[in-house]
């Protein structure tokens, strides 16, 4: 994905009208050759204008633009033309604003990003981030409670947990049951100060698992429920605050 600011668009505007007041003419001398001493100013508006194209990726006024740094427009009319044709250009491309406080969830601000224990989570709460960030909120809540599903495979693999078949294939209810069971093998252990850790550690996840299951994630994945901006940032950041929480333990 490209990412410009508004101040990519005004630096262009900046050249043209630049080169606009150095070379104004009259209607009737548009087409008249442009001098000698004017062709090196010239030259270096056209490096400008290829540079700002560059950066908004206007790949067919660029290349025009290239070959113009070797072939200089003979007249003002002439220059005009190319000056149309970037406008056109920029017309023909689509870009999203993305409001400032919602610009660090954007996967190219790189300041939300989950535990690298969680490489897979960590891709879907980026792709949560980007929702969020263009204002799909509900695509935002899905995308988090993907990166959940990968926690909770997780833990049900620390504890051992299997199944007739892949566990990728098994739904949240039973993998969250079968963790319950094992949880409750835990209370049969000796007592122990490694006991209790492990116990509340699995114990709080599993209830937050079952609290994901029952709040979210049957409702996003059933089209039950859509979600305004601040519901979906809150179970983003709770969901990326439970999957950081689960790396002191746990990996994929």
């Amino acid at each position: 994905m490209l990412r410009i600011t508004a101040e990519t668009y005004i630096n262009l505007g900046k050249v043209l009208a630049d080169f606009a007041v150095m070379f104004y003419r009259a209607e009737a001398d548009l087409g008249m050759p442009i001098k000698d001493e004017e062709r090196t100013d010239l030259k270096k508006f056209l490096v400008r204008l290829k540079e700002h194209a560059d950066k908004l990726n206007l790949k067919v006024s660029s290349a025009i633009l290239e070959k113009k740094l070797y072939d200089l427009p003979q007249n003002i009319r002439e220059f005009n033309m190319l000056e149309d044709m970037i406008r056109e250009e920029i017309k023909s491309n689509l870009f999203v604003y993305i409001l400032p406080h919602k610009s660090k969830y954007h996967e190219l601000s790189s300041t939300f990003n989950g535990p690298s224990e969680f490489p897979e989570a960590s891709k879907e709460l980026i792709r949560a981030g980007n929702c969020y960030a263009v204002g799909e909120n509900t695509a935002c809540v899905f995308h988090s409670m993907r990166a959940a599903e990968l926690g909770l495979r997780a833990l049900a693999k620390h504890l051992n947990v299997a199944f007739p078949y892949p566990l990728e294939l098994a739904n949240w209810q039973n993998i969250i049951d079968k963790i319950e069971a094992e949880i409750k093998k835990l209370n049969q252990l000796s007592k122990g100060a490694t006991k209790d850790e492990e116990l509340k550690f699995c114990s709080d996840a599993a209830t937050q698992f079952r609290y994901f299951k029952d709040a979210y994630r049957k409702h996003v994945a059933h089209v039950r429920e859509n979600y305004d901006e601040y519901k979906a940032l809150t179970i983003m950041e709770h969901t990326l605050e439970f999957i950081k929480s689960l790396s002191v333990k746990l990996s994929e």
